[in-house]
């Protein structure tokens, strides 16, 4: 969003953010000279129980999210006044709602009669495990009244259209994240693939299931075992539980090999220190992370599936994987050959910078916003 917010104002976009609770985002904004607003609303979103109908977990979580939909929808409408003092001073030609998660800016601009638009950042069930508050009926409620639904890749966007069916095709369209400002982008260097000490393969984001750290430390295993004499580690960096992860690691007898380096809030030296990027979810809205090691300069394997294939194009910007043992043999294929580490870490890089700048990302949502409006 901030990179976004930024490519906007050099376009002469003026923005104002709208956030429910002070923290990090707070700091990013005044760092980066962006107004913001404090404003106490609710999320639009619920998470199910994942338990059988039969399950008397199943009907305690519903009743506990139908209590908590009626209470959000109060504390909505009591941010209202305060957001109408705000609208009345800023004056906004449009309301973008940042995430499928918040839908108040839906609720803002219904209110009081301004253009809105829908930027789509996820999947919503397949990834963070949310459903819409009152049903997907409610939201294509939304979604109908929003001018625009600007989803951050074809495979979310084909998502939402299946699940909004009542919604027109036409609102739906895809622009994909910028990850830097171009400048920015270029002056990135990744020294590492050049040099011949050990080989570091690198898996960055949430640990959880669905994002394929597990798949990843079997794949390193089973090359480490066919590659014995080379050096070599993985590194796994996110915010979460790795004691699963630690565990499957020392069964596989590769323990100290995988090195768990938590939550990094700055990237550079992570992605300085890598020769292979791996990409493992099965359900990726969009892959900034993947975009991102492309920028450096590093070679990509990652999974045919959400948005990934995309981003990657197999064998020529980085390798896509469809199940465990192809996986492996990509990654032992690429542990082995500096020459082709190189040839997709170039290829890749240079389609980093032509497509996902914040500039043109920049560019593009303007020019749909303004068609919206």
């Amino acid at each position: 969003m901030i990179d976004l917010i930024n490519g906007l104002s050099d376009l002469g976009v003026e923005s104002l953010v709208l956030y429910p609770d002070a923290g990090p985002i707070e700091g990013r904004l005044k760092v980066e000279k962006i107004r913001g607003k404090q404003i106490f609303f609710s999320s639009g979103v619920c998470w199910p129980s994942e338990k059988p109908l039969y399950h008397p977990r199943r009907w305690f979580s519903s009743s506990a999210n139908a209590l908590r939909t009626v209470k959000k929808k109060r504390i909505n409408k009591l941010a209202l006044r305060e957001t109408q003092s705000v609208l009345r001073e800023f004056k906004p030609d449009c309301i973008v709602s940042n995430t499928a998660a918040v839908s108040y800016g839906s609720l803002i601009a219904a209110r009081h009669h301004i253009p809105h638009v829908w930027h789509i950042r996820e999947y919503g069930d397949l990834d963070w495990d949310f459903s819409p508050d009152f049903g997907m009926k409610r939201r294509s409620k939304e979604l109908n009244q929003s001018r625009r639904a600007i989803c951050i890749s074809k495979a979310v966007a084909k998502h939402h259209i299946k699940q909004n069916p009542s919604v027109p095709i036409s609102k739906f369209i895809t622009i994909y994240n910028g990850i830097g400002c171009k400048s920015e982008v270029l002056e990135r260097f990744n020294p590492k693939p050049t040099r011949g000490d050990s080989l570091n393969i690198g898996i960055a984001g949430l640990i959880k299931p669905s994002k394929g750290q597990a798949v990843a430390v079997k794949a390193f295993a089973a090359s480490k075992q066919s590659l014995p004499n080379l050096r070599m580690k993985l590194l796994v960096a996110g915010k979460g539980d790795t004691s699963e992860l630690e565990a499957l690691a020392k069964n596989l007898g590769v323990k100290d090999q995988v090195d768990f380096l938590g939550h990094l809030e700055y990237m550079d030296n992570f992605y300085k220190s890598l020769d292979i990027g791996l990409m493992c979810s099965e359900n990726e809205g969009f892959g900034r992370v993947t975009a991102e090691y492309m920028s450096w300069g590093i070679p990509v394997i990652g999974r045919n599936s959400g948005a990934t294939p995309e981003i990657v194009e197999n064998n020529l910007t980085g390798l896509l994987y469809d199940n465990a043992e192809e996986f492996t043999e990509k990654m032992i294929s690429l542990l082995e050959s500096l020459e082709e580490r190189q040839r997709l870490g170039k290829n890749g890089r240079k389609k980093a910078i032509e497509y996902y700048s914040s500039e043109r990302s920049a560019e593009a949502f303007l020019t749909a916003v303004k068609e919206a409006i």
